[in-house]
C-alpha cells in the first residue's frame, strides 16, 4: 500500500508545481489581418427544368441523333441532343417548314386552319 501511496503523493506534488501561484497576464494582441478571400469560380449555369410533349417521329429522330454522336464516341443525353440540334439550326424556310409541320401534328392544339 506505500507504494500507491507514494505514486499519490508523487502525482500530487507535480500537480501543485505545475499550477501557477498567480494568475497570468494576458498579453494583448493586435487584431490579425484578415486574408483576402480567394476568387470565386464563375458559377456553372444551370438549366430550368423545360417540358416537351414529343411524339414518335420526334423520339425517333433524338435516338437517330443519339445513335449518330454515340458513333462519333460521344455518350448524348437526349437534353444535350436537343440543344445541340438547337444551336446548330439555321433561321431560314426549312425552319418555317419543320415548324408548320410540327403544329399540325401536334395534337394538343385544336386551331381551325384554312387549308
Amino acid at each position: 500500500m506505500s507504494s500507491k501511496n507514494d505514486k499519490l503523493a508523487a502525482a500530487a506534488a507535480a500537480l501543485r508545481e505545475a499550477m501557477p501561484t498567480a494568475p497570468r497576464q494576458i498579453e494583448e494582441l493586435a487584431p490579425a489581418e484578415k486574408p483576402e478571400p480567394a476568387p470565386r469560380a464563375a458559377k456553372k449555369q444551370r438549366g430550368e427544368n423545360v417540358h416537351f410533349y414529343l411524339n414518335d417521329e420526334d423520339k425517333r429522330l433524338i435516338r437517330e441523333f443519339s445513335a449518330y454522336l454515340a458513333g462519333q464516341g460521344e455518350r448524348p443525353s437526349d437534353s444535350l441532343i436537343i440543344r445541340a440540334v438547337l444551336r446548330s439550326a439555321k433561321t431560314d424556310s426549312g425552319l418555317v417548314k419543320a415548324f408548320r409541320t410540327a403544329s399540325q401534328q401536334d395534337g394538343r392544339r385544336k386551331e381551325y386552319r384554312n387549308a
